[in-house]
């Protein structure tokens, strides 16, 4: 089994593997070019960015936050139980 990426180099992959520049995904996130180009080259500075951030950042790749982020675990939900 292949190593998962720390999550900006995730980011860096998702990015390539969709063909485009640090400068296009910025704009589809709404982030800058630079703001962008930091988070994907830093660990500290991906765990300094806030939550809404990364999600625009995985809607902008086109994931869910747990892809962008496979160490991410998402909250179990609540089964319901029927009285009947």
């Amino acid at each position: 089994m292949a190593d998962t990426p720390h999550p900006p180099n995730r980011i860096r992959e998702l990015r390539q593997l969709r063909k485009l520049s640090q400068e296009r995904l910025a704009v589809h996130a709404g982030l800058t070019r630079v703001t962008l180009a930091a988070i994907e080259s830093s660990q500290e500075r991906m765990q300094a960015a806030s939550l809404a951030t990364l999600e625009k950042i995985a809607a902008a790749l086109g994931v869910t936050l747990p892809d962008l982020i496979p160490t991410l675990k998402t909250p179990p939900t609540k089964e319901k139980h029927s009285i009947f």
